[in-house]
């Protein structure tokens, strides 16, 4: 993650976020889900997701610490294909980001910062941009801990944090993908629809769908929920910071709790 912070916008990670950005929100408009609100509301719900996550950069690259040190396990396997650290690391950051995700949701004052994300009533591509900068720094110091343990290549780090970044928007799309893709795509991957039932306003189900790429972990955690479509409604009940971005940032501090009861 570091490096996707650090890389600037002629970087590989920031063109293939903002093409997914993009490609999935238009894709989202001509479905007419998230384009179902209005436009005023649309914009801010954007404005929003690209001010928290501006904010985040910036404190991710001012604070966050290189990641030195360490075995560096991947860096070790000189002989390793590439393909196969690719592979390593897009599990293992997975599988990190699913035990943070799911910490979040446990601990109540971790809790009031994520809660920002799930805030969001209209669930689609702003979403994914939607998170509390200091939650967004608190996965990344736990990602540059996983690096300077794993020390994997240049190239196979960049892919990851390709994919995972990309992912993250995909799986916020606000529109269902056919029936039969998303059954299909689902044995593996974390769908739209997948992810979207974690985000239900039934507080039950923020306990599910922790994961963002692979659905094995939540089975292998006894958290996974298939797709329930695009009815289910999204959103917490009794957290109003609407969409502007200062209500956001102070939102933990000076907001109820959520029906949950976390």
């Amino acid at each position: 993650m570091r490096e996707l912070l650090l890389a600037g916008p002629i970087s590989a990670p920031f063109v293939f976020l903002a093409l997914s950005l993009v490609g999935v929100g238009a894709v989202e408009v001509a479905a007419r889900r998230s384009g179902a609100s209005a436009d005023g509301a649309l914009l801010r719900r954007w404005i929003l997701g690209i001010g928290l996550w501006a904010l985040a950069v910036v404190l991710s690259v001012l604070i966050v610490p290189e990641p030195t040190g360490g075995p560096h396990l991947l860096a070790r396997w000189g002989a390793v294909p590439v393909i196969v650290q690719f592979v390593v690391l897009l599990a293992a950051t997975d599988l990190l980001q699913a035990l943070i995700h799911r910490v979040l949701h446990r601990v109540p004052v971790l809790w009031r910062l994520h809660a920002i994300h799930h805030a969001d009533r209209t669930y689609g591509v702003p979403t994914a941009l939607r998170f509390h900068p200091l939650e967004t720094l608190l996965r990344s110091f736990a990602q540059a801990g996983l690096l300077a343990v794993l020390g994997p290549d240049g190239a196979a780090l960049m892919a990851v944090i390709v994919v995972d970044t990309c992912w993250n928007v995909f799986e916020h799309a606000g529109f269902d993908l056919p029936p039969r893709i998303e059954r299909a795509l689902a044995t593996v991957f974390v769908t739209p629809g997948v992810h979207r039932v974690h985000h239900a306003a039934a507080g039950a189900l923020h306990e599910t769908n922790f994961a963002t790429v692979f659905t094995l972990w939540d089975r292998v955690m006894g958290t996974y929920h298939p797709s329930v479509g695009s009815v289910v409604p999204v959103g917490l009940a009794r957290w109003n910071s609407g969409d502007d971005l200062v209500d956001n940032l102070l939102a933990p501090w000076r907001e109820p709790r959520d029906d949950s009861g976390n």
